[in-house]
């Protein structure tokens, strides 16, 4: 679901030299990593999930150990990292220290993305295979903000939407 984010072109070795080659957790050389090319790519977190929406940039990525980054994976950086290492973090990634250790929050850009009835039909349409994964993302975005973007499309079928309904309730 990148398109939800308007996600630019990674430069990978921008970030690596940002980071010194270094894991940000744990100090580990990652220079090897890097000359294998793509496969650097799993040393690459998103620092604000993309479970929330945030894309991953030269700007906001952080470079992490295969190890670190499973760990990471899908927490908020207040969650995973010690306030030292926030501190740290913030101006390496571009992100304000408040909003890092502060409460995950959905990207705005993207929830706002979803507000238009064309796009939401074309993301139905473009992920037609993945009804299930757009269902438990309105069902996040619905717990999290109260906003439903299922109806910023109203031809969507009332059957899906009862389906998405469901799944809400404990």
């Amino acid at each position: 679901m990148t398109e939800l984010t308007n996600s630019p072109k990674i430069n990978i070795g921008t970030i690596y030299d940002r980071f010194g080659h270094k894991c940000f957790k744990c100090d580990k050389d990652l220079s090897g990593d890097r000359e294998k090319g793509a496969a650097s790519l799993g040393n690459l977190d998103h620092t604000f999930p993309a479970k929330y929406l945030w894309p991953l940039t030269s700007n906001n990525a952080t470079l992490l150990c295969k190890e670190h980054n499973g760990e990471k994976a899908e927490k908020w950086p207040g969650t995973y990292y010690t306030d030292a290492e926030l501190r740290r973090l913030a101006p390496l990634v571009g992100i304000d220290y408040k909003e890092l250790k502060g409460p995950a929050f959905f990207n705005p850009e993207a929830v706002d993305r979803l507000r238009g009835a064309d796009f939401v039909e074309k993301l139905f349409v473009k992920h037609a295979r993945y009804v299930d994964d757009l269902i438990r993302l309105r069902n996040q975005i619905l717990k999290a903000t109260k906003f439903d973007f299922f109806s910023s499309w109203p031809k969507i079928s009332p059957d899906l939407v009862e389906r998405a309904n469901k799944l809400l309730k404990p």
